[in-house]
């Protein structure tokens, strides 16, 4: 069975974490994450050279057949990230290089943040790698809402972006993690999630985000360790 998408660039190995104090320390809430492995890496060169081993070994040498790789993940976080938006291009960059000579036929893309709080991080993306030519497949994006429409508005937002771009016509729109509500309450989402009204309300999101155009969507229940449900929409 084909691998539908994986997450790289995140966890920036020891050995290429910036010079400087405190990079050992706890980092995030989130993840067992130190302050090292959630900044931009030193050497961008031999970063690079790490994701295009990762993927040459999981596409090529393993036949994982991953259809889509995105970089990073949920960067408007700094529970996820501690760096710049200018520190997250340079980053995506490398890995899109990476990703297309290890296997030019995988798709490759991100930033996935929830684009009605941090749009910033969307914008910057789409028209770095509009203006900079760098491959971007796919627009990832995060949807934590009890409103089944907010799919639908977000997919078409990004869609606009990407229109202000000629090359950028065919690209992608994937939400990597969605779900009716983003708190950390396990009594409260474990109930909620085996309600009836949780049920309606993903079935009329899958359909918002269906009409939406939008190809991939990953359901994510933090409260429940994050468990994921990725399907290709077709």
């Amino acid at each position: 069975a084909q691998v539908v998408q994986v997450v790289i660039g995140r966890d920036v190995p020891p050995w290429l974490w910036p010079k400087a104090d405190g990079m050992g320390e706890k980092g995030s809430d989130f993840g067992p994450w130190k302050k090292g492995h959630m900044h931009a890496p030193n050497d961008l060169k031999a970063y690079e050279e790490i994701v295009y081993q990762l993927v040459r070994h999981m596409n090529v040498d393993r036949k994982f057949d991953v259809h889509s790789f995105l970089v990073w993940g949920g960067v408007d976080g700094t529970g996820y990230f501690l760096g710049s938006m200018d520190d997250y291009a340079r980053i995506y960059t490398a890995c899109a290089r990476a990703v297309k000579r290890a296997d030019p036929e995988a798709k490759v893309g991100g930033p996935s943040p929830d684009p009605f709080f941090n749009p910033d991080w969307v914008r910057a993306l789409v028209d770095h790698c509009g203006r900079e030519g760098v491959p971007l497949d796919f627009v990832s994006l995060h949807n934590y809402s009890l409103y089944a429409g907010q799919s639908r508005r977000a997919a078409e937002w990004t869609r606009r972006l990407l229109a202000r771009h000629k090359t950028l016509g065919d690209v992608e729109i994937h939400f990597d993690e969605w779900n009716s509500g983003f708190v950390f309450q396990p009594k409260y989402q474990s109930e909620f999630k085996k309600s009836a009204m949780n049920a309606a309300y993903a079935a009329a999101t899958f359909g918002e985000m269906t009409e939406a155009g939008v190809k991939y969507a990953c359901y994510s229940s933090p409260a429940e360790s994050f468990g994921l449900f990725g399907v290709r929409l077709e």
